[in-house]
């Protein structure tokens, strides 16, 4: 008869401000049951008779505990056999960008990378210090998961001795992954006695298995050892990839000036235009910005950006250029370019087209390109497409 697995006995907090799928692996204890034998803890109410049995528990049987905390939920002073400590949270905006700390341990790996799926109510940077003795860190504080500012958003603390690990999880959090993750993986780290206490079954030694399962368990190690690896290529390449491509779509989307007029050079020169820059030559207000050259033919390019609709008048200024450009430079002109960063505050992707009013699409004379239409050839490495656009009839590319 085969043995039936026993359920690991959770100790959660007041229920009815937790929201809990529970796995079939879990039996939930509530406060006024007994909690000695729980060996992990979502929302404990600290220093309650409960909190204090559980914790008791794990004394007793010389085994650590696990506690859960959503961080809004809990703030101040806790207590721990070696010292006091204060836990603290500062709620963020809307928005914040999650990234995963790196070389983390696989076990807390996953966790951040479950909890990195989530949307929840919102975040909050966290952080634990000593509060009666300042200057002196009891345990290991480290981050999960951080933002683009590296502040924890989430964390795990563990005292000195190993014997209590604090996990600091954001607020409305879906505690049904993390669940998961406590059964699939910090109770059988963490708490391996736990594991031949409760199911045995899954807990026989590599002494007991046979060649087939210890075959198996070897090739999935392996597997996890080189797929860990591959990821954390992987993760080093595409940082590379991100770092070398926001160099050039960065100041193309968000730049003005001079970071501007350079990153619009910078993309002509890589579709074969032979680009010169008229401030430098002329000196600045002289002409355009630039002049570019193809196939022995030349185009003026005026480069300018707005945060909100450009002006008419940007049009205007590129036509004067072209009419007192003879009196400047000898090189006969095929006609001239606007370059735009419109609505550069806006969501690239949501900006609208430069200009609108009818009359003067009507009178244009020379095309009109947006750098957001720029970024997407060099993306897609049309330089055909940009060479058309410069080269072509008037139009407003966007």
């Amino acid at each position: 008869m085969a043995i039936q697995p026993g359920k690991y006995e959770v100790y959660v907090g007041p229920p009815e401000e937790v929201n809990l799928e529970v796995p079939d692996d879990v039996l939930c204890i509530s406060g006024n049951q007994d909690t000695s034998r729980c060996v992990a803890a979502i929302r404990p109410e600290l220093n309650s008779r409960a909190d204090l049995r559980f914790r008791e528990g794990g004394k007793s049987r010389a085994e650590a505990i696990l506690l859960l905390v959503e961080v809004p939920g809990f703030g101040g002073n806790f207590n721990v056999d070696s010292g006091s400590f204060y836990l603290g949270h500062t709620p963020l905006p809307a928005g914040v960008e999650v990234h995963l700390v790196e070389n983390l341990d696989s076990t807390d790996r996953d966790l951040a990378i479950r909890l990195s799926q989530q949307t929840p109510a919102r975040w909050a940077h966290i952080a634990a210090e000593p509060w009666t003795a300042p200057g002196e860190i009891v345990g290991f504080f480290d981050p999960l998961l951080v933002d683009d500012l590296r502040e924890p958003l989430c964390a795990v603390w563990e005292t000195d001795d190993g014997s209590e690990r604090w996990y600091f999880l954001p607020p409305g959090c879906d505690w049904g992954p993390v669940l998961d993750w406590l059964v699939i993986a910090a109770i059988p780290r963490y708490i391996p006695d736990a594991v031949y206490r409760t199911r045995p079954s899954e807990a026989i030694t590599e002494a007991f298995m046979t060649s087939d399962e210890l075959e198996l368990a070897s090739q999935l190690a392996e597997f996890e050892r080189t797929t860990e690896e591959r990821r954390t290529d992987l993760t080093k390449a595409l940082s590379t990839a991100q770092q070398k491509a926001s160099g050039v779509r960065n100041p193309l989307l968000f730049g003005k000036g001079h970071t501007l007029k350079k990153a619009v050079k910078s993309i002509l020169e890589e579709c074969d235009f032979e680009v010169e820059d008229l401030d430098d030559s002329l000196g600045e207000g002289m002409s355009a910005d630039l002049v570019a050259r193809l196939n022995n033919r030349y185009w003026l390019v005026e480069v300018t950006s707005s945060s909100g609709p450009p002006s008419e008048t940007e049009w205007t200024k590129l036509g004067g250029h072209l009419k007192i450009w003879p009196t400047l430079r000898d090189e006969k002109l095929s006609g001239g370019v606007l370059i735009i960063n419109n609505h550069h505050r806006q969501q690239p992707g949501k900006r609208p087209t430069p200009y609108v009013r009818q009359a003067f699409l009507e009178a244009l004379d020379a095309p009109v390109i947006t750098t957001t239409q720029i970024v997407r050839w060099w993306r897609d490495q049309d330089c055909a497409a940009l060479q058309a656009a410069v080269t072509g009839s008037p139009s407003v590319y966007h």
